[in-house]
């Protein structure tokens, strides 16, 4: 799965301009995170269509990123996100992003984007989502 990543000068709109180019092209928004560091905004989602999601952005002027992310299945309760993060901790691979895209009450799923995937999905082969 991919992730898009827009960076930018924070500015109000941006997740209404976000939203609405893609709702023109048709792109449902999955997952949708923003925040801002300092004086810039960053903003993560998911969509259910990446190449128009994309296409649709840039045409809107957006300078979209790209990110591969893998989803893994955590139960709901204290330090188990702490166990996860040990994990890459010890195998030194750093991770650029975790967002918890999902809670029911007894699991979270988040959504890592890290260096090499294929090492980090190695590492969490038993709560591997996708």
């Amino acid at each position: 799965m991919k992730q898009i990543v827009i960076v930018m000068p924070n500015r109000s709109g941006i997740l209404a301009d976000i939203s609405t180019a893609t709702g023109n092209a048709g792109v449902n928004i999955e997952a949708l995170e923003g925040d801002t560091v300092g004086e810039m905004g960053v903003v993560r989602l998911t969509v259910d269509d990446y190449d128009k999601g994309v296409v649709a952005l840039r045409e809107a002027g957006f300078h979209p990123l790209s990110a591969e992310v893998f989803l893994i299945k955590l139960e709901d309760e204290p330090g188990s996100l702490a166990q996860i993060a040990q994990r890459f901790k010890d195998a030194d691979i750093d991770i650029k992003s975790l967002r918890v895209v999902s809670r029911d009450g007894r699991h979270a799923i988040a959504a890592i984007s890290c260096e090499n995937v294929p090492e980090a999905k190695g590492l969490v082969k038993d709560i591997l989502v996708s």
